[in-house]
């Protein structure tokens, strides 16, 4: 299917503007008659209109729109754009073509940069991006947890969003969290950057789910810390070579890149079974894991969610869920999975993975039911 853009339907990206707050420098854009911001007292950020470009793309896209943006554009970051449009054309039926108006290539002179490590798309120098100048984006999961204990990739700065998980006028959380970062950060060596945003709260960007949008959103952020930060790494969601459609995956998060601004996303063919049994009883994970996403108690995780009792019982089965300091089930792991209501799509094949591999019958019959229900619902759905 071939869709049409009308350039009147655009939705206006001013000029970013840098100023300092009183809580440190912030930046921030107009897109839509709505001001983006992002803000930041632990680092520098810069006013790239990539980041708010590129935030806004697949929203865009999603509403068959256009972006008309005031200011120009890295060459380097429209020609992944253009490859990245592609692959959301081929994944969700989008317009192949980038809708950005009124953007022409910003050629200007770049400060050197080091060489692109493999899968980073950017044109950079001969030496790899290593140390201070490399960081993880880093939410307490056991997939930034693996990335930071067993990847391969050399940086000293984890980089945490408040705003993208935690909103931002939730202080009791978001207070417990940055607990558990900087004890983290502590323990690794590592620098804690908080930025703050107020993105998911822009209703245009609110159009489109952030299963497809979270991917693009955390790329952003490394371009608002170049050229201090020039390397930021994304955890690996999925597994090489799965192909889940999924709005951060290992295809396509190193096409955010730009001339001054590496993503590197990061390849494993580790499953979320597999980096749990190998980090599950590891004294900071057990300490620090956070999965919890629905937000259900003031600070952690709930231990009641589909998340947390995935999580629960895959450390339950590779004997690490006694030892676990971040979870607290007041029910047998059976009756948690049977007061679920469904499963997310994405899970089913996960959960039924998981089935052939606990050792107690009771929940292996709950996780089966679990999915029949979730298959049901869906079925339900296309009638």
């Amino acid at each position: 299917m071939f869709w049409i853009i009308k350039p009147k339907l655009a939705w206006k990206v001013s000029r970013p503007q840098w100023q300092q707050t009183n809580h440190g420098q912030r930046v921030s854009a107009v897109i839509g008659g709505h001001l983006i911001w992002f803000e930041s007292s632990d680092i520098a950020l810069t006013p790239a209109p990539e980041a708010f470009a590129q935030v806004m793309l697949i929203p865009a896209l999603h509403q068959r729109r256009r972006l008309k943006i005031d200011s120009p554009l890295d060459a380097a970051w429209l020609a992944n754009v253009e490859k990245v449009t592609k692959v959301f054309s081929s994944w969700w039926d989008y317009p192949a073509s980038i809708p950005i108006d009124g953007a022409s290539a910003n050629n200007v002179a770049r400060p050197h940069l080091p060489k692109r490590p493999e899968g980073c798309i950017a044109q950079m120098g001969p030496d790899p991006i290593v140390g201070r100048n490399a960081a993880l984006c880093f939410s307490g999961g056991i997939d930034s947890f693996f990335s930071l204990l067993r990847g391969s990739a050399q940086f000293d700065n984890l980089i945490f969003v408040h705003g993208f998980d935690i909103r931002l006028d939730d202080a009791t959380r978001m207070q417990a969290m940055a607990s558990t970062l900087c004890q983290v950060a502590s323990a690794t060596g590592k620098r804690l950057i908080i930025v703050r945003t107020n993105l998911r709260e822009h209703p245009l960007f609110r159009s489109t789910p952030w299963e497809r949008t979270h991917g693009a959103a955390l790329a952003a952020i490394g371009h608002l810390l170049a050229p201090e930060i020039r390397q930021l790494e994304i955890a690996a969601s999925w597994p090489y070579p799965e192909r889940y459609r999924w709005g951060s995956h290992w295809e396509i998060d190193p096409l955010w890149s730009a001339s001054r601004t590496c993503i590197v996303g990061e390849i494993t063919s580790d499953t979320r079974w597999d980096k749990l049994a190998a980090l599950g009883g590891h004294p900071l994970v057990q300490q620090h894991l956070h999965v919890c996403w629905k937000n259900q108690t003031p600070t952690g995780n709930c231990s009641r969610c589909e998340k947390c009792v995935r999580t629960m019982v895959m450390l339950d089965a590779t004997g690490h869920l006694n030892g676990s300091r971040v979870f607290a089930p007041a029910e047998p792991l059976a009756d948690l999975l049977d007061a679920l209501r469904t499963a997310p799509p994405h899970t089913t094949a996960q959960w039924l993975r998981v089935a052939g591999r606990v050792h107690s019958a009771d929940v292996k019959h709950a996780i089966e039911r679990l999915v029949y229900r979730s298959h049901a619902a869906i079925s339900r759905k296309a009638i």
